[in-house]
């Protein structure tokens, strides 16, 4: 028994190093992709064309493989704005529900202030009135 708990013990020690390396390398990456756009756009690449290219080019009638295989780095920035479209989104959601939670929360403190007034009020007249 104590063979197999630490045999299972070591796979999942194995598999969680597993995920921690995959994570770092898809974090490498990313980063070496982000790397090269920002080089990309400040720098520009002025590629040679030649006639083969062209011809390649007009000769293919999906314009998303012409710009998947002739723009891979303007085709991976429109992934990437495609893709964060929904967290910007919920983001602006969250945003305006935030300034109806900001704007109810100062009518209630309003409220409380009122009311605190009325039972300082009502506790002035009473000690008054004893």
């Amino acid at each position: 028994m104590g063979f197999f708990s630490g045999l299972k013990k070591f796979k999942e020690d194995y598999d969680e190093r597993g995920r921690i390396l995959d994570a770092m390398e898809e974090e490498k990456q990313q980063q070496k992709w982000e790397e090269e756009l920002r080089d990309f756009i400040i720098n520009g690449d002025y590629g040679a064309v030649n006639h083969k290219n062209l011809i390649d080019f007009f000769a293919t009638s999906n314009l998303d493989r012409v710009l998947r295989q002739y723009a891979p780095k303007i085709t991976g920035m429109i992934g990437t704005i495609y893709l964060e479209q929904e967290d910007v989104a919920k983001y602006h959601e969250l945003e305006g529900r935030y300034e109806e939670l900001k704007e109810r929360y100062e009518e209630l403190k309003r409220e409380y202030n009122e009311q605190s007034k009325l039972i300082a009020d009502i506790a002035k007249k009473s000690s008054l009135t004893r």
